[in-house]
């Protein structure tokens, strides 16, 4: 399988858009909080939510799900189907 990170960069009306198709097995990417330090929050769902690496961000901490949650397990990939409940 394969995840997109889309990045939308926008300046008045013009609009840009960088499409990044990244394999499950490899998805890295580096981070763009040097330029926009606002982007911390949106690389912060892209590692738990979806399992991407985001390489030299400055902030990994969990976003939205709960600090327990099971590593390796993200719920936005295609194949989440769901906790096992005798699992975590």
């Amino acid at each position: 399988g394969a995840v997109e990170v889309l990045y939308h960069f926008c300046e008045g009306a013009a609009i840009a858009t960088l499409r990044l198709k990244l394999p499950y097995s490899e998805a890295v990417v580096p981070t763009v909080c040097g330029m926009l330090p606002a982007a911390t929050i949106y690389e912060r769902e892209l590692i738990e939510m979806l399992g991407v690496t985001v390489v030299d961000t400055p902030n990994t901490d969990h976003l939205i799900l709960p600090d327990d949650w099971p590593a390796g397990v993200y719920p936005l990939r295609k194949s989440f189907t769901g906790l096992d409940s005798e699992k975590g």
